[in-house]
């Protein structure tokens, strides 16, 4: 169930860039990086 949050997000980035025109820079990609590392560490055991 957890992988379909994380499609619903990268959804909705994909979807921000491509009709939307908005940049993914490198600020943006360290950004989820770092969420995602979280979330990782979060759920471990």
């Amino acid at each position: 169930m957890l992988v379909y949050q994380y499609l619903i997000t990268l959804t909705g980035v994909a979807s921000g860039v491509i009709f939307f025109g908005e940049s993914l820079g490198p600020e943006k990609l360290l950004g989820g990086a770092v969420i995602l590392l979280g979330v990782y560490l979060a759920r471990r055991r």
